[in-house]
């Protein structure tokens, strides 16, 4: 849906807790959403997103084509418990509401990024690894 200033789409799903949901969500939020879980997922497997584009993003072919890469990341993203199960899609889902909150994109940048030890925690936990065979292969 093309607004004055920017392009909204329309986004449908179901959150962790099974309560279905529908929001429009502007490019620069999908972005965050995808810069979010890089920084909590380093070096982990981030679906695809389409690049930015600056000049000619209104045109209705680009709006099109654009629609179907995020449909993509979208559905390749739901693919993986580790990215939907985390703060970053429930906030993505559930935007904090209040004037001191700020839009989605922000809030989603200004997550604090996971401790050492919180993401040593969250990749034993996703990648089924045993915290004694982590043990016997440190020297």
């Amino acid at each position: 849906m093309l607004k004055d200033k920017y392009v909204v789409y329309l986004t449908r799903g179901v959150d962790r807790n099974n309560y279905k949901w529908e929001a429009n969500r502007r490019y620069n939020e999908f972005f965050a959403l995808k810069e979010a879980f890089s920084r909590t997922w380093p070096g982990i497997y981030i679906p695809f997103m389409p690049s930015k584009k600056i000049i000619g993003n209104r045109d209705v072919k680009f709006i099109i084509e654009r629609r179907y890469k995020l449909e993509r990341f979208y559905m390749q993203m739901s693919r993986y418990d580790y990215l939907i199960y985390g703060q970053e899609w429930a906030l993505f889902c559930h935007p904090r509401e209040g004037p001191k909150e700020g839009d989605l994109a922000t809030q989603l940048k200004t997550l604090p990024p996971p401790s050492y030890m919180q993401m040593l925690h969250n990749f034993m936990i996703v990648f089924n690894i045993d915290a004694e065979l982590l043990k016997s292969l440190q020297m």
